[in-house]
């Protein structure tokens, strides 16, 4: 196993020691390692990061940063609820799906 050094402020590591203790690790060193190896486990990065945006989300001009305004504030007016712990796990799995069949 290899070995990695950071250089965090002092204010960081405190706010690492603080959150190691929330979640029942022993200190701020425990609590970062968890931290990268859950990110780095995380196949959805890696999925989304390797195909991008759906096209309709890509911003590369002034045009389609305004359809995503549109967009975004179409969504904010549209009707809402609570979603359950098993609405998330649905999404997460149709996600996953539709981002791993998807072509570069």
């Amino acid at each position: 196993m290899g070995r990695v050094t950071l250089e965090l402020s002092d204010n960081r590591i405190e706010r690492a020691r603080a959150r190691a203790g929330t979640v029942g690790l022993t200190s701020a060193e425990a609590y970062l390692q968890e931290v990268l190896e859950s990110d780095l486990d995380d196949e959805t990065f890696e999925i989304v990061n390797r195909i991008g945006p759906p096209p309709e989300l890509r911003v590369d001009s002034a045009e389609s940063l305004e359809r995503l305004k549109e967009l975004l504030l179409e969504s904010l007016n549209s009707p809402s609820r609570v979603m359950t712990p098993e609405d998330f796990a649905k999404r997460r799995v149709e996600l996953i799906r539709r981002f791993s069949t998807r072509e570069k």
